[in-house]
């Protein structure tokens, strides 16, 4: 009796050990690592700082915009009124002054073309030569003001500029396509689904251009809801709806990476926490994770590489900071 009772227990715990081990199995998940430092740059007026200046909002602004290209950051001092390139070990190689141009976004092409957005000309500058050269002249005058939010190198021989038109009690988004003599390849780029949209109160909010070079293009037709296009010339060959977290007042269209996730900005540059979310292609939320009150606020909050890199804007009381974060996928355990 003892003895039957010993193999049934025996049994029973090898076939639970059995189910135990055959819950296990191996699955992808997508993972966030870091933060890292990748810059940190003092405030201040010694030729390795860059300036703050209080803004008409009352708000502190540190450097606008920044691009990072071959591992080396492109940041815009605009208050110091200057084009500053660092190495990747936070030294600083060269100094681009650009004077009478007030820097509010900065692009750099794959071959290394460098331009700069000029807010209060409605002008796009090329740097590297003796001195800047007007490449993109926005429509000006006539109770039309020209306001641009994004530059972008779709290769390196066509320049996006979405820009907005303000004035005659009308506020119009655009998307246009130039090269580099200023001439316009393609005058308002997706016109006519920008009309569609906005007669829908949904104004473009955000591009991207992905690693194939397609335009991937947001509306946000809420504060916590988006909806995001994939362009294939001018056709649309994928749309999906983002649902942001709820809470959301904000959002920025960060960029998109080699495997079409969707990284936005939230709530970046208010007084409490900021926030970083990663979606699928598919439109469901894969990662998160939470940015620091800004106490020095910017234009340009965040960059993301194809890879999954993703540099944020993560500004302190006395340094301009940029950590990096890298988004990716391991295969790991999980039993159920």
């Amino acid at each position: 009796m003892a003895r039957g009772l010993w193999l049934a227990s025996v049994a029973a715990l090898g076939l639970a050990a059995a189910l135990f081990v055959l819950g296990f199995h191996r699955v992808t998940r997508v993972v966030v690592l870091g933060p890292r430092w990748a810059w940190r740059i003092p405030f201040g007026d010694a030729p390795t700082a860059v300036r703050e200046a209080v803004g008409m909002d009352g708000a502190q602004w540190g450097p606008l915009a920044f691009r990072v290209h071959r591992r080396h950051l492109y940041l815009l001092d605009s208050y110091g009124w200057r084009l500053t390139e660092w190495d990747p070990a936070g030294r600083l190689v060269r100094t681009l002054p650009l004077e009478h141009i007030f820097g509010q976004d900065v692009a750099v092409s794959p071959g290394q073309t460098v331009v700069v957005f000029d807010g209060r000309t409605g002008t796009v500058w090329r740097l590297g030569g003796s001195t800047p050269e007007a490449v993109v002249r926005l429509p000006q005058g006539r109770g039309v003001t020209a306001v641009a939010e994004r530059l972008a190198w779709a290769g390196n021989d066509l320049l996006l500029v979405q820009w907005l038109a303000v004035g005659k009690n009308q506020l119009t988004s655009h998307l246009d396509g130039f090269g580099l003599t200023g001439q316009a390849e393609q005058q308002s780029l997706h016109e006519v689904r920008l009309n569609a949209v906005q007669a829908a109160k949904a104004p473009l909010a955000g591009f991207a251009v992905g690693p194939d070079q397609r335009l991937v293009l947001g509306f946000a037709t809420a504060a916590d809801r988006w909806q995001v296009d994939v362009m294939a010339g001018d056709a649309v060959v994928a749309s999906r709806t983002i649902a942001l977290p709820k809470g959301t007042q904000s959002a920025v269209l960060l960029g998109v990476d080699q495997r079409e996730r969707l990284y936005f900005g939230l709530n970046l540059g208010r007084r409490g926490p900021g926030a970083v979310a990663v979606y699928s292609s598919a439109g469901q939320l894969v990662a998160h994770w939470t940015v620091p009150p800004e106490p020095v606020a910017t234009r340009v909050w965040g960059e993301v590489k194809p890879s999954g890199e993703v540099y944020v804007v993560e500004n302190s009381a006395s340094a301009y900071r940029i950590a990096r974060w890298r988004v990716t996928t391991r295969r790991v355990w999980e039993w159920f």
